[in-house]
């Protein structure tokens, strides 16, 4: 059975990863998920809370993440963003998460209001999310293009 594509261009980041390397788990912030409303599924605006892109590959390849990071910290557009390592603790493997670098410079300020980074700039800064989702599309196809230049494909 093979792996679904993401659908939502907010996900498209993982369909370029996985066609490198398989993915073993994958998560991203939809910007308009459906969501259960009493008895029918809606559209909810979640534009609010900047996007994130989080994802574990089956077999970790190290230089295919240096060079993601590097991309990643190269690319000029309309915020910076950075891929961030998670080990985990309960089994072997890393996770990886791609998010913009706001979200820990604002760390502190939220924790002091008892608030998450995503929670803090959904509410005092509102803007930020919609201008993070419109430049994670010009992330991704950085990304692509320069995974393309690289020649880098699957392993």
């Amino acid at each position: 059975m093979g792996v679904t594509r993401v659908l939502d261009s907010e996900g498209e980041l993982l369909n370029i990863l996985h066609d490198l390397s398989a993915l073993e788990w994958r998560k991203y912030r939809q910007r308009n998920p459906e969501v259960w409303m009493g008895d029918h599924f809606e559209r909810e605006d979640r534009s609010r809370f900047p996007p994130y892109i989080a994802f574990r590959f089956k077999k970790e390849n190290e230089y295919v993440i240096s060079t993601l990071k590097e991309v990643v910290g190269s690319y000029i557009g309309l915020i910076s963003w950075v891929l961030i390592g998670c080990e985990r603790y309960a089994s072997s493997g890393m996770n990886w998460v791609v998010e913009p670098v706001y979200i820990k410079e604002v760390e502190a300020k939220a924790q002091s209001l008892g608030l998450s980074s995503e929670s803090y700039l959904a509410k005092y800064e509102p803007e930020f999310g919609s201008i993070a989702f419109e430049d994670l599309a010009g992330l991704t196809e950085y990304i692509r293009k320069k995974f393309s230049e690289l020649n880098i494909s699957s392993q």
